[in-house]
């Protein structure tokens, strides 16, 4: 499977899972604030892409992220 089709298919549960929550403004906030800190950080781009950091390290890093912006 590409990524390409990953991607669209957790686009599209996103989507689906907004719209039946009626909470999709705040999924879209939530999503473009990711991207946004995943662009605008070089460093995170290496760290979350390092095969030496284990998963669980990369997890935790991202959670905080998440907990940080959110």
């Amino acid at each position: 499977m590409s990524t390409g089709s990953v991607g669209r298919r957790w686009a599209k549960a996103l989507f689906d899972l907004g719209e039946e929550n009626k909470t999709l403004v705040g999924v879209v906030r939530e999503v473009q604030r990711a991207a946004d800190t995943w662009s605008e950080s070089q460093e995170l781009r290496v760290a979350m892409t390092n095969p030496l950091l284990p998963e669980k390290a990369r997890r935790a890093m991202w959670d905080a992220i998440i907990r940080k912006i959110g």
